[in-house]
């Protein structure tokens, strides 16, 4: 029930020492003064005590890698299959619905956020109404304005994460991590604001893309405050607005971390009020990031295995 915050002041006296121990508690998403000691534990102060990773080519590296898994047991990997419903009956799941086409299921895992999944891909008749209330009173976390640039020169001189440029604006150096994410003399570059997710313009408004474009620019000159002529280099650029995540990923708000996960928020279970539909990934406990997903996914596996055709779970 203590913040990281309460935790340190307890042990330490070095004002640097806190700092460097807090250091990556905005993975979380939230300051040391909000950061639960959990949440602290896994992602601030297990990675500086076992060592920091990063998967080798990239996230999409790790998909495809948990893919290839699934195929190798049997499973089958279906992209640009959008599920549009998950068919249920008394409170039971019977399948997914993805366009014309109808999967029978009788266990639904879903990875999609768990507001998302209850109020637009679940009867609400079935899930009922105290339990829509509570995911709707659930707060989401931040989101941000990123930009994705691909630089025309060498930047490996440079430290691969610099912070606090100005306020929270941080860039991230990906190719000084991993020299494949980038040709050989050039760098991949990502910059990142925090951004509310009102405080941009909707998709279909006529001034969205000039805000875009201009808010990218500026992210820019403001790393080449650190980074100096990258202006002038910059080979191939893209940008995400809030309203771009909540496109590309169905998370609501787009929300970095999925529900606010700040001392005191609250996460639905792993398992939802219709027998069969689980959630896994940000949603549920123990929160957002790699590592956190894949522990939901464990608790979640865990959970299902023994469940039968007929017989609901297993003894």
């Amino acid at each position: 029930g203590k913040t990281l915050q309460q935790k340190m002041d307890e042990h330490f006296e070095s004002a640097r020492l806190k700092a460097m121990v807090a250091a990556a508690s905005g993975q979380n998403g939230t300051a040391p003064q909000a950061t639960t000691g959990l949440r602290a534990l896994i992602g601030c102060l297990g990675p500086q005590l076992t060592g920091t990773y990063y998967p080798a080519g990239g996230p999409g590296a790790f998909a495809e890698a948990v893919a290839r898994s699934v195929e190798a047991h049997g499973g089958t990997v279906m992209l640009n299959y959008r599920a549009d419903r998950i068919l249920t009956d008394r409170r039971q799941v019977r399948g997914i619905r993805s366009g014309a086409e109808i999967f029978q299921a009788h266990v639904v895992v879903a990875n999609v956020n768990a507001r998302t999944c209850v109020l637009q891909l679940v009867d609400a008749n079935e899930i009922g109404g105290p339990y829509i209330d509570f995911i709707k009173s659930l707060p989401m976390s931040r989101s941000a304005f990123i930009v994705y640039a691909g630089i025309d020169t060498d930047l490996s001189s440079y430290p691969s994460l610099i912070q606090n440029v100005d306020g929270d604006f941080t860039i991230l150096i990906n190719s000084n991590v991993d020299q494949r994410l980038a040709p050989m003399g050039r760098s991949s570059l990502t910059l990142v604001a925090p951004m509310g997710y009102r405080e941009f313009p909707s998709r279909d408004e006529r001034d969205y893309d000039d805000r875009k474009r201009q808010f990218a620019a500026l992210l820019l000159r403001k790393a080449e405050e650190v980074l100096p002529g990258i202006s002038d280099r910059v080979a191939i650029l893209d940008a995400a607005t809030p309203r771009t995540l909540e496109s590309y990923t169905s998370m609501p708000e787009g929300a970095l971390y999925g529900f606010d996960q700040a001392l005191g928020s609250r996460r639905p279970h792993f398992r939802a009020p219709i027998k069969g539909l689980y959630f896994a990934g940000a949603s549920t406990f123990p929160g957002a990031g790699i590592e956190s997903a894949v522990m939901s996914a464990m608790i979640c596996a865990n959970d299902i295995t023994g469940w039968g055709k007929d017989s609901g779970r297993a003894k």
